[in-house]
């Protein structure tokens, strides 16, 4: 999971990316996940929700979105 920055102020746009993919360690096998639903959840500090957005994997099992940071929150990790 990866954002387009590491540092956010208030109402700014998070724009974010990330690859959804299965592991088997004891085998040594890697694999990305191809169209797989997955939601994304954006918490506060506290953890509380801020918002929730459904994505879908691409081909090559990565997917991508925005939230838009909250006005109203403690400020921190997110």
């Amino acid at each position: 999971f990866f954002t387009d920055r590491s540092l956010y102020r208030p109402g700014q746009t998070v724009q974010f990316r990330g690859v959804c993919f299965r592991t088997d360690t004891a085998q040594d096998q890697y694999a990305a996940i191809p169209n797989r639903d997955v939601t994304v959840v954006f918490s506060d500090v506290n953890g509380q929700e801020i918002a929730k957005l459904p994505v879908r994997t691409n081909e090559h099992g990565s997917f991508s979105g925005s939230f838009t940071a909250p006005r109203d929150r403690l400020t921190g990790v997110m």
